[in-house]
């Protein structure tokens, strides 16, 4: 997802998948998807019938599988006339607001899966464990030059979320190969957060799960930051080539807003938590931080948009904390004068016995008046 790319291929509907159109697909992190058609499905030249697809499909001149999720026409153009000549092909630009890359999918109703993994920028730092061993260097050691890589690879950390979710931090490594010659060992360590869900669910759905471990991880940080790849699975999504089936890994790619100066690694001793502070009580403290964020959303919402858009503190960024403030002790405080139904009926009292020239304005007074 941290990686712009650009994919030929040929692109078509999947209720006519042998009417084929070729075409680009360029990925910006930034700014999004564009795909670009030389041709239109309607197969027309001049004033061409094009409209907003729910789902393209495509295959690449490197033979990957390309599913476009919500595309929207954003230019359509018939061919030139000149007279005396042939006519150029028009084109047909769209823009998707989800790339999936690894499988076809028909339907929106298919495209539901149970499981969401992301590497996330600065969460290794966060997390804060290695499998590395540091090698003790002695004076010895140094004169005749020798030094020595242990690694072993950390065992997966699982947690619940709810009763309807469940996490993991899973890490893995990039495995050297085994030349005949070497002159360089190059290891790099990875760790994802993978949120696992016991019921099949849309890509937005997954999606509010994976955002708000990533609005926990901010508050860890105290930095905004981003996901740099994110892959879906589901059960029934599977390839067997002979032997045990294995998951279809579709990597998923939607424009990120990246400033420079997220990109660089933040130190733990900078953070406001690391999951080492935590690490006893992190099973407890992110089950309720699930828990809560359903409630208070509204309040979460409004104190990282601060984190999201800018570090510069304005007259809208201490309005924005105030009201964030005021909903986070509204959503977690019951200060009504009276009962809801009693304030309800006194309201339809006072209706009854009043000009409905009156109510537009005592509908007014009504919303806060308990």
């Amino acid at each position: 997802m941290n990686e712009n790319f650009t994919h030929k291929g040929e692109w078509f509907l999947p209720a006519s998948k042998d009417n084929r159109i070729k075409g680009i697909l360029t990925y910006d992190m930034e700014e999004g998807s564009s795909l670009e058609l030389l041709g239109n499905f309607a197969h027309e030249e001049f004033l061409p019938n094009v409209k907003d697809e729910e789902i393209i499909l495509g295959i690449t001149s490197d033979s990957k599988l390309i599913t476009l999720y919500r595309c929207y026409v954003t230019q359509a153009g018939g061919g030139t006339i000149v007279h005396g000549q042939e006519s150029g092909m028009p084109s047909t630009v769209y823009s998707a607001l989800y790339i999936l890359e690894g499988v076809h999918i028909d339907t929106p109703e298919e495209l539901k899966f149970n499981s969401i993994a992301s590497e996330i920028h600065n969460l290794d730092e966060w997390i804060g464990i290695s499998g590395f061993t540091p090698d003790e260097i002695t004076q010895e050691s140094l004169k005749k030059h020798e030094f020595n890589v242990h690694y072993k690879l950390p065992e997966t950390l699982k947690f619940d979320i709810s009763n309807d979710l469940k996490g993991e931090f899973r890490f893995t490594i990039s495995r050297p190969g085994l030349p005949i010659f070497r002159k360089e060992v190059n290891l790099k360590q990875k760790v994802q957060v993978i949120i696992i869900s016991y019921l099949d669910s849309p890509i937005d759905k997954l999606l509010e799960h994976l955002f708000s471990f990533q609005n926990f991880l901010i508050l860890g940080l105290y930095r905004k930051t981003y996901p740099t790849n994110i892959t879906l699975g589901g059960e029934k999504f599977v390839y067997d080539y002979g032997g045990k089936p294995r998951r279809i890994p579709i990597r998923l790619y939607f424009p990120v807003s990246i400033r420079s100066d997220v990109v660089k690694p933040k130190s733990a001793i900078s953070m406001l938590f690391a999951y080492g502070h935590i690490h006893k009580e992190f099973p407890t403290i992110i089950k309720e931080w699930y828990r809560k964020y359903e409630i208070l959303e509204p309040a979460f919402n409004l104190l990282f948009e601060q984190f999201y858009n800018n570090d510069r503190f304005t007259e809208n960024t201490f309005l924005n904390l105030a009201q964030a403030a005021e909903t986070f002790h509204a959503r977690l405080n019951n200060h009504t004068k009276m009962p809801k139904s009693d304030y309800a009926q006194m309201k339809k009292a006072i209706y009854a016995g009043t000009p409905k020239e009156f109510h537009r304005w005592l509908k007014e007074q009504f919303n806060f008046g308990n």
